[in-house]
């Protein structure tokens, strides 16, 4: 870590010590890392969305959407009650989804490989644990119509997955994380 190129950024105001910060790849894993927030945060909104408009049921199957990769509105059996609106709001938050786990799946990899400080590693490592059940979670409630513990489980495991990624962008802002 130490044989890595940093950057004098001044001076810590209370201890009067120099700050450095490193460069190159660690600010791509702290950019990539801020980035996966940002999309976990669509994804909370789009969840939100997919509630409030009645979605959640659209894509009545898991991991597909009436079967297929890209439903259509052909699809979509006229008696279903859903739009083409219903379906790809909830699809997209399924997608939205799958950017998410395999971005985190990225980050463990890259923290776990890169001898990253112990919090860091910790904290990506717990994002991607909670990424894994929040994905089963979400299959769980389609596959059992809404049920409201399950969604509820569902939207509070998103809050930990928000809560890892905060805690890691902080960490990797520190020259000593």
């Amino acid at each position: 870590d130490h044989d890595r190129p940093r950057t004098f950024v001044g001076r810590d105001r209370r201890r009067g010590d120099r700050v450095d910060r490193l460069t190159g790849r660690d600010d791509l894993l702290r950019a990539t890392t801020a980035i996966t927030l940002g999309l976990v945060l669509v994804l909370v909104a789009l969840g939100g969305a997919v509630r409030a408009t009645d979605s959640g049921l659209a894509c009545p199957d898991w991991p597909f959407c009436y079967g297929k990769i890209i439903p259509r509105q052909a699809d979509i059996p006229a008696d279903s009650g859903y739009t083409l609106w219903n379906v790809w709001l909830e699809h997209s938050h399924r997608l939205v989804a799958s950017l998410v786990g395999l971005l985190i799946v990225v980050l463990a990899l890259w923290v776990w490989r890169s001898g990253r400080a112990r919090t860091v590693r910790v904290v990506i490592l717990a994002s991607l644990v909670a990424v894994i059940v929040q994905g089963l979670l979400g299959a769980l409630v389609v596959l059992h119509l809404l049920q409201g513990e399950l969604v509820t489980a569902h939207l509070g495991t998103s809050m930990v997955v928000v809560a890892c990624l905060v805690v890691a962008v902080d960490a990797l802002a520190r020259p000593d994380e």
